[in-house]
């Protein structure tokens, strides 16, 4: 039993330096299961190259839920109001689509609708705002979200299941 305590403790000290380099490589469960054994061999120096790995992908308690930018939408100004229901769908699917697009580049757990609001990302993409010409800016996000939703929305999904919540 010691002798199988030295080995593993000795084990960890010879290794630790490698994990450290590595922990950047891990996936989330991966990480999850590092975290579990570095508390249970008392390695403090690990756990917490771990914990702030954890922290940097902003994985599990390092999570932010109450961020009031998390729960922007896009807004229903007078255009979208009764006789556009599907046109707001659309802004509204371009609108999500590609936020997950950029975090996915970003490779980040981060909330969204943090990234930037609606406005906002129509001027970045079409260098005009939306109110100036909702209609032709409409029709170009409808062929976006119809090329890339389905592709997209499977990448995110895969993505935050195994870097954000670990499964």
């Amino acid at each position: 039993m010691i002798k199988r305590i030295i080995i593993s403790l000795l084990l960890i000290t010879i290794c630790a330096p490698a994990w450290a380099e590595n922990i950047q490589d891990l996936g989330s469960k991966q990480l999850q299961n590092a975290a579990k054994k570095a508390t249970n061999t008392g390695d403090a120096a690990l756990l917490l190259l771990i914990m702030k790995e954890m922290k940097h992908r902003k994985m599990l308690f390092f999570r932010n839920k109450k961020d009031p930018q998390c729960k922007r939408e896009v807004d229903k100004r007078k255009y979208f109001k009764g006789k556009h229901p599907v046109k707001y769908s659309t802004a509204r699917s371009w609108y999500y689509v590609t936020l997950k697009q950029i975090r996915l580049k970003e490779k980040s757990c981060d909330c969204l609708a943090s990234i930037a609001s609606f406005d906002e990302l129509v001027e970045k993409r079409f260098g005009i705002s939306f109110d100036d010409n909702p209609d032709k800016i409409i029709d170009k996000m409808f062929k976006e979200v119809k090329s890339l939703k389905r592709d997209i929305e499977s990448k995110y999904v895969a993505f935050y299941r195994s870097a954000c919540l670990g499964k």
